[in-house]
């Protein structure tokens, strides 16, 4: 056969293709004449081109490309230009995938790949393809590899198909996994549109047939949202027509498509970052109701399998927009349940079908003081009694299986622990279609009622549903404007039977409030407009002119805002107002009753002056008692020594026995001290509060002890105040006695005086005032007690320790005084008194002051004498320590003096010997009873006797002490010394 006949034979029997290749100009292929091709190339043809699968074969260096018809359908719109070029310039788009395989193949090694995914450009734009193909060397003549021969098929419709497959099965699966319908429609949104690789997928109900809402949409990174409201025709307005008849409108291009080419639509699409779009509707009952829309960032070609894919997913996100309608149906009426619920006066609950507890509400969490986690489920019956808990649990669990209203009595444990009588009614829930949900009950207290077997049986309708079950009558009002502008009148929607006996009006529902009250209706308005703009809940007695009925009711909104409704809840209270107005017939006795109180009251006046000085005097006695025996006690102790001395005059010696019996019965006086007592009306004069208070010093000092650190700021200033002397002295003791009982264990009280011009004070009226600051470092009171420490009678002492009504007294001073008295006081922080007297312009004549004198040294310890004792001898006063050294040392001791605690145990820590300890019991800082423990801890076998000024020797120690009573004289020392060492 010529070289020509085999062209003409070869492409002829090549279909479209041979009859291209027959008249195709081979001069500028890579693959030359026909003519001159090779016998291998020619037999390869030749078979190719009467195939009917998709062939091509690559031949020589630069691999010229031919192929049959069957593989140009693969080809696109790369065909015919593709016959004779060069295979890399046909599929440069993938020539980085094949070019592996094409290598191996030209060098001898044939290859297979199943469903190879490649993007290719075939149509103007990228697409996704799989293929299935082999690539088979071919050889010349001499086995030399001269080209490479292809059978190839696309699988893109197999691999789409599966994974649409997929796609279905993980969407059933996320659908199924969603929270709530709304989360589902998201969800197929967005993984509709991450499976088609598209730019958005949106899903819009239409209104008007003209607009979109987008309620769902899924977005590809960067591009803006398409949620909102769409007119249909800013996307072309042929577009409608088709969506209108409930085809599915697909645009490849829509700078090309000639529904949107050249139209303002280009900017709508430009705006959604899109350049194709495939709109489905759905139609129901013969009109769109609903659009999904695909759209794509670049030009794009949707298959058929695309198409049902969309129009499959529309049907499923609005069967799921079809459940989240009526989910937020059921919210709503869950939300408007528990509102109601939740206000009501009775305990209310909700089970499932199984009799599993859903829901309480506020009042049951409130009477037994269960939380949520204890009472849900069946954890309700632990507040029962525990001996009504099985009865109750087998009458519930029954009625639930026979799904009929049951009624329980049982005790339910209150929040304090007690336990009342209360009735749980309840009745079963059904749907719609008969299917049994669960049942609705209420519990109410019949403690005081349970006797009345009839009242209770009467009342099971009652308790069947929340609705019908309160006594309170309950009703939802809906807001309307009108002609009287917005929001100016309002209807009942809803209203429970007890409406009627309560406010007196029958068949109220649907009534407007203009229509039904007249008058009287622009202020009930008025209150429930404002719950309703505002939110906040209301409380009130009103009465309704219409009926003569005197309610009281609470009022609060129903979210959202937007509904425009507001619930009420109210009793008749119309015989309560009645008593209340008999009452005020009783106002003229009560008057003469409190006339009388008040009489009365002015005695007790009196008797709380009594009182108080009685409890002062008697807080001074043990002070005083012990300052008098300090006193005596260097007197006693000097006659004592004087009277020893042999060398005395007869004449002298009789001076100093006779104060020496002088001295015992000065003692003796002592131990007596008797309370005293005066009344008086109020004398206000003026008195230099500065100068009253330092010549208080010594007498305070006495009264709190010497535990206690006094610290008196005693101005040289005149601080004139119009006051009755006596009675502010009185009150400076009160003050001072109840800072000392503040601090059992010691403290600090400051007392001050301050001139201060009051201006815009709280209670004061501006001008000029003396205060007296009382300060201590005790225990403070907390709120409640601060609160009622000025209440007469009130007291925090124990029984017999106190009247409580010292600082009532101190109050009645400053109001009488027209002045005040303030307190302030925190737990563990102190109390700091003021006492507000007013200023006096006239001179007072000021009170004689002594200075404070503070003394302390350590004097350098004696060495012990060979052969003697040392006594170490500690006491705070001076004249006291004097005069008992004086005897310890006529008796024959050497005596080592301490001024303090701390000063004796600086001596005791040293090496100085000591065989024995003799100490007052009360100094500051550290009393005697604390130094002996410290110093057996640091000398144990040291001898110690405790000297005490105390009228009364019961005080608790911590360790037993020989003890020797103030004043004494040296015999008494010797002896109870002398017993230390026998």
């Amino acid at each position: 056969m010529s070289d020509s006949d085999y062209s003409i034979k070869t492409f002829n029997n090549g279909g479209n293709v041979g009859a291209l290749m027959l008249a195709h100009d081979w001069s500028i292929s890579p693959l030359g004449q026909p003519s001159q091709w090779p016998s291998p190339l020619r037999s390869v043809v030749s078979l190719m081109l009467g195939s009917n699968f998709p062939m091509f074969v690559a031949w020589g260096e630069e691999l010229g490309f031919i192929y049959n018809d069957a593989y140009s359908v693969l080809l696109g719109n790369k065909h015919p230009s593709a016959i004779g070029a060069r295979f890399q310039d046909i599929w440069s788009e993938i020539w980085d995938d094949i070019y592996p395989l094409v290598k191996a193949a030209m060098a001898g090694e044939s290859t297979y790949q199943e469903n190879m995914p490649l993007t290719m450009n075939r149509k103007g734009f990228d697409e996704e393809t799989w293929f299935t193909f082999t690539y088979t060397p071919v050889r010349d003549d001499d086995g030399v590899v001269v080209g490479m021969f292809c059978a190839s098929t696309e699988t893109t419709p197999q691999i789409l198909a599966k994974r649409r497959a997929d796609f279905r099965n993980k969407l059933n699966e996320r659908m199924r996994a969603a929270a709530t319908s709304r989360a589902a429609i998201d969800t197929c949104c967005a993984l509709l549109g991450q499976e088609m690789n598209a730019a958005f997928c949106a899903f819009g109900e239409v209104q008007d047939d003209t607009h979109s809402i987008v309620e769902s949409a899924w977005n590809s990174d960067g591009l803006p949202s398409v949620k909102g409201r769409h007119n249909l025709a800013d996307y072309g307005e042929d577009r409608i027509s088709d969506l209108l008849s409930g085809q599915a409108v697909v645009i490849e291009d829509v700078e090309t498509d000639n529904r949107t080419a050249g139209t303002d639509a280009i900017a709508g699409y430009a705006r959604l970052g899109c350049r194709s779009t495939l709109d489905v509707p759905l139609v129901r009952d013969g009109k769109v109701r609903a659009l999904l829309g695909i759209g794509m960032a670049q030009p794009h070609i949707w298959t058929q399998d695309e198409i049902t894919l969309a129009s499959e997913t529309v049907e499923i996100i609005w069967q799921a927009a079809e459940r989240a309608r009526a989910e937020e149906k059921l919210a709503e009426s869950e939300r408007r349940f528990r509102a109601m619920a939740d206000h009501a006066p009775a305990m209310v609950w909700v089970t499932d079908a199984t009799g599993y507890c859903t829901y309480l509400n506020r009042a049951w969490y409130e009477c037994t003081g269960q939380t949520e986690d204890e009472a849900l489920g069946f954890g309700w019956l632990d507040a029962t009694h525990p001996d009504d808990k099985q009865m109750a649990n087998d009458i519930f669990l029954a009625a639930n299986d026979r799904q009929e209203p049951f009624r329980i009595e049982y005790r339910l444990r209150q929040r304090d622990g007690s336990y009342r009588w209360a009735i749980d009614a309840a009745a079963p829930r059904f749907d719609e279609r008969g299917t049994f949900l669960g049942y609705i009950g209420s519990v109410f207290d019949i403690d005081e009622r349970r006797s009345t077997e009839q009242r209770l049986k009467d009342s099971e309708e009652r308790y069947r549903t929340l609705f019908n079950s309160i006594d309170e009558g309950f009703c939802i009002i809906e807001f309307v404007d009108g002609p009287h502008g917005p929001l100016s009148d309002y209807v009942h929607i809803e209203a429970n039977p007890a409406y009627a006996a309560n406010a007196g009006i029958e068949d109220v529902t649907g009534q407007y409030v203009r229509a039904m009250v007249g008058d009287e209706a622009e202020e009930w308005i008025e209150i429930y407009r404002d719950v309703l703009l505002t939110g906040e809940p209301v409380r009130f007695e009103r009465e309704l002119v219409a009926t003569g009925r005197h309610l009281e009711l609470s009022s609060f909104r129903i979210e959202p805002a937007e509904k425009r409704q507001v619930a009420v809840l109210f009793k008749d209270i119309t015989q309560r107002k009645i008593a209340e107005k008999e009452l005020v017939a009783l106002n003229s006795e009560l008057t003469a009753r409190v006339e009388k109180a008040v009489a009365e009251r002015g005695q007790a006046l009196a008797q709380l002056h009594e009182a108080q000085k009685l409890e002062t005097i008697g807080q001074l006695t043990g002070g005083v008692a012990h300052d008098f025996n300090n006193l005596l006690t260097p007197i006693v102790g000097a006659l004592d020594i004087l009277s020893r001395r042999p060398e005395l005059e007869d004449r002298v010696r009789n001076l100093v026995d006779g104060g020496i019996q002088a001295a015992e019965k000065a003692r003796t006086l002592v131990q007596r001290l008797l309370a005293f007592s005066r009344r008086q009306t109020l004398e206000n004069k003026p008195v230099d509060i500065g100068h009253v208070v330092c010549g208080m010093q010594d007498l305070i000092a006495r009264s709190i002890g010497p535990q206690i650190k006094l610290n008196v700021t005693c101005s040289t200033d005149t601080h004139v105040a119009l006051v009755d002397p006596n009675q502010f002295e009185l009150a400076l003791l009160n003050l001072s006695v109840n800072a000392r009982d503040a601090m059992p264990s010691g403290g600090e009280l400051e007392i001050g005086v301050q001139s201060i011009a009051v201006h815009d004070h709280a209670t004061l009226p501006d001008g000029d005032y003396i205060c007296v600051r009382v300060r201590d470092t005790g225990s403070g009171m907390d709120a409640e007690t601060l609160r009622r420490a000025i209440e007469p009678f009130f007291t925090t002492k124990g029984v017999g320790h106190g009247t409580g009504l010292g600082l009532s007294s101190v109050h009645g001073l400053a109001a009488q005084s027209d002045g005040l008295f303030e307190l302030t006081s925190e737990p563990g922080r102190g109390t700091t008194a003021l006492l507000w007297l007013p200023a006096s312009k006239e001179h007072a004549t000021p009170a004689e002051t002594r200075p404070v004198l503070v003394t302390s040294a350590i004097e350098d310890a004696p060495a012990t004498e060979e052969g003697g004792r040392t006594i170490l001898l500690v006491d705070d006063e001076m004249l006291v320590r004097l005069g008992t050294a004086h005897m310890l040392q006529d008796i024959g001791y050497t005596v080592i003096e301490a001024a303090s605690g701390r000063q004796a145990l600086q001596i005791l820590e040293g090496d100085t010997p000591v065989d024995a300890l003799v100490t007052d019991y009360a100094m500051p800082d550290m009393t005697g009873d604390e130094l002996a423990q410290r110093a057996l801890e640091l000398r144990p076998e040291i001898k110690m006797l405790l000297v005490t000024g105390y009228a009364s020797t019961d005080q608790e120690l911590a360790i037993p002490l020989p003890r020797l009573e103030k004043p004494f004289g040296q015999d008494e020392l010797d002896q109870a010394i002398a017993s230390l060492f026998h």
